[in-house]
């Protein structure tokens, strides 16, 4: 009800006093309503909450705890506000570094924060150690162009990330193709650009305040070194310093019984830490062999190479020496032929010098490549190897029919590649390695599978295939290989290896490890090989100098000490140019299992075969014949180790397979109660697999080791385990 107050000046309305009293009466009713609403709250308290009650029960307004599960709205993802950030905000955040990091468990690597998050160049508590390269960070596929410091498009090569300068600051690098300078906005420094082709050691001065960076050849990358400065010192890894966390250099350094694995690409760097302290940088590709497949690429001491291992990889022979490194040679006749006419499509064509059949396999420029024929007996493929005698004429094929001269023969030449279906699996302590990075464990595994093709079954598909190429993984197979290389710390590799014959096969001499001689400028090398009786005047129960003969020995039944022990190692001994040994390396087969063991290799007519540059095969197949579905396994290792400190000893090696520990013990000068450190094998039971002048004085490894009596020029292998 509507009251208007009368207004001073105006008539008195004759109704006001009854509108009054009529609002009174109705205030009155609301104020009843009001006193009923209040006693039916009271009616449903069963009493009132006291101060106590109320604080324990409900949040305050200022500085609130909630308890139960509270929401709120989730802000947007750029959001920077004071506003509540739910779960699902801070997920859309952090979530794939907080991901990355529980990737792996039990390894550690760069993916365990985001790419990129954190570098020494963007965190003020992080510096970098004296090699300011972090191969992480480069820019693969690429290189500088100097005029203008933008990257061109270069396979093979690689720039490095922006690296700060001050103005007039020099840096030093190893081995750059070309380096360019910037400004602190990253702009280039016109002129600053320089070529290096030599790709020779080379240092560059900033003329501004900003950063410089450098092309590197892959093929230097892994012991590539940008230093501050204008002298080039000794290599070291790229690594982060936390001085500010109290994490200096020596709380980086690796574990002994660690290795750390760099990846870039098909190529990696595995670095372990020897028994004496020195680094060792194993490097490996798993696509570079010439058939595309793993090989072994060079070994580095302390960052000096001493060991070129790209033709470590080892082949097996058939009629002809395939897989590996090597493609079929024997049968296959390849001319230079300037101005020819054939392309792909003539590919899988028959020619004929009048006599022989061959066909066309593979075109290269001006050289074209054919294949000889075949013949079968028992099944057994041999190629044919008589070269054309006279020029080479269309018999069927492709549209190309024009006769081929053969007066340009190009020596040497090979079918490669000469293996398909390959496959291969890297895995770091179980887990698959598939990312750029750096990773640190104790077990990296290269698993490889891959099919030798058969010479009969290339012939047969390309002439049935015209215009293909051979080289498809539809090519049969004779031989199909699996091998797995287990890289373990302190420079230790097992080779295991499988071969199935998937058709009748005559082998040759097989070995399933090879090795070129460790080597370096000022540098020597000795090897030792026990069990075996002097040979052309040289001992190898004692060290001989690789550089005291030329000529290749091999060894077989007649030249061993033990007529029922054929030679399972040799040792070599890389000293400098003080005559100190700074390193060895081991190379044979584990004596008690697998095709390799002594028992299999004893009834072989050869064993051992080193040629005059050094170059080290041991044997464990000799022409055996073959039926489809026939298997070998064998079980070698290639074993880097510190100079030994065992006294009296030219070597003690270990070799750990996953199952067992094996001791490589070869004594020089004859002792009592020697003893061979096996610290991390302490409790373990000991068994002699042989021994020839060593007696083992326990039967379980203790805190002194193995303790031995030995004669002069003894040697042991000893299974722990």
């Amino acid at each position: 009800m509507a009251l208007d107050l009368p207004v001073v000046g105006q008539t008195r309305d004759p109704e006001w006093a009854t509108k009054l009293n009529g609002a009174l009466t109705q205030l009155d009713a609301g104020k009843a309503d009001l006193d009923d609403a209040g006693l039916l709250v009271e009616d449903q308290l069963p009493e009132r909450l006291s101060e106590t009650q109320l604080t324990a029960t409900f949040a305050p307004v200022v500085s609130p705890a909630f308890i139960g599960t509270p929401t709120a709205p989730t802000p947007g993802s750029s959001d920077s506000s004071t506003k509540v950030a739910t779960t699902a905000f801070v997920q859309g955040a952090a979530g794939p570094a907080v991901s990355a990091a529980l990737a792996v468990p039990g390894v550690v690597s760069s993916q365990a924060i985001a790419a990129g998050a954190v570098t020494w160049s963007k965190a003020a508590f992080l510096t970098s150690g004296k090699n300011l390269f972090d191969p992480s960070a480069a820019s693969t596929g690429f290189s500088i162009h100097v005029s203008t410091g933008a990257l061109d498009v270069l396979a093979g090569y690689s720039v490095t990330d922006y690296i700060p300068v001050a103005a007039g600051q020099k840096v030093t690098f190893s081995n750059p193709r070309s380096i360019a300078f910037y400004k602190a906005d990253k702009t280039f420094v016109s002129g600053s650009g320089v070529n290096n082709s030599t790709q020779a050691v080379l240092t560059g001065t900033a003329t501004v305040a900003g950063y410089v960076r450098a092309t590197v050849s892959d093929a230097y990358k892994p012991t590539f070194q940008a230093e501050y400065g204008a002298t080039q010192t000794t290599y070291e890894p790229f690594k982060l310093l936390m001085p500010n966390l109290a994490v200096t250099g020596s709380n980086t350094t690796l574990a002994v019984n660690t290795i750390r694995v760099v990846k870039a690409g098909t190529r990696f760097t595995i670095t372990s830490i020897l028994a004496n302290g020195s680094q060792l940088d194993i490097v490996v590709d798993t696509a570079t062999s010439s058939n595309g497949s793993f090989t072994f690429v060079q070994t580095n001491l302390n960052g000096l190479q001493i060991h070129d291992s790209g033709d470590d990889v080892t082949p097996i022979r058939t009629f002809d020496t395939v897989g590996g490194n090597h493609g079929y040679a024997n049968c296959v006749f390849q001319y230079t032929v300037s101005g020819h006419d054939k392309t792909t499509a003539d590919l899988g064509s028959i020619y004929t010098d009048g006599t022989n059949q061959y066909t066309l396999l593979a075109i290269s420029g001006s050289n074209v490549t054919f294949g000889g024929g075949y013949t079968v007996s028992s099944g057994v493929v041999t190629g044919k190897t008589t070269a054309p005698a006279a020029t080479l004429t269309f018999v069927s094929g492709g549209p190309h029919t024009t006769s081929v001269p053969i007066t340009t023969l190009v020596a040497g030449a090979q079918l490669l590649p000469s293996i398909n279906q390959k496959a291969m699996t890297v895995t770091l302590d179980g887990a698959p390695v598939t990312v750029d990075g750096t990773y640190t464990g104790r077990s990296l595994s290269f698993a490889e599978a891959y099919t030798i093709m058969d010479w009969k079954g290339i012939i047969d598909w390309a002439q049935a295939h015209v215009g293909s190429t051979y080289a498809s993984d539809s090519t049969p197979g004779v031989v199909r290989m699996l091998v797995n290389y287990t890289f373990t710390p302190k420079g230790k590799c097992v080779v295991s290896t499988s071969l199935r014959a998937l058709t009748a096969v005559t082998l040759g001499e097989c070995g399933f490890v090879q090795s070129a001689p460790m080597s370096a400028v000022g540098y020597t090398v000795s090897r030792q090989m026990p069990g075996v009786v002097a040979k052309s005047g040289f001992d190898f129960s004692g060290l001989v100098p690789l550089s005291s003969y030329t000529t290749s020995l091999t060894f077989g039944p007649g030249d061993y000490l033990d007529a029922a022990k054929p030679p399972d190692h040799t040792n070599d001994v890389l000293y400098d140019s003080t005559s100190t040994p700074v390193l060895q390396f081991a190379l044979g087969y584990v004596t008690d299992k697998t095709t390799g063991k002594d028992a299999d290799r004893i009834n072989l007519a050869r064993t051992w075969d080193m040629r005059n540059t050094g170059k080290n095969y041991p044997v464990a197949l000799f022409n055996p014949t073959l039926a489809a579905g026939d298997l070998f396994s064998v079980e070698a290792y290639r074993a880097y180790s510190a100079p030994t400190t065992v006294p009296g000893a030219f070597g003690a090696t270990t070799i750990q397979d996953g199952q067992a520990s094996y001791v490589l013990l070869d004594i020089a000068t004859a002792g009592t109660s020697i003893p061979v450190p096996l610290p991390d094998l302490i409790g373990q039971p000991i068994a002699v697999l042989y021994t020839s002048g060593v007696t083992v004085l326990n039967d379980t490894v203790d805190a002194s080791g193995i303790l031995v009596d030995a004669t002069a020029k003894s040697y042991a292998i000893i299974k722990v385990g």
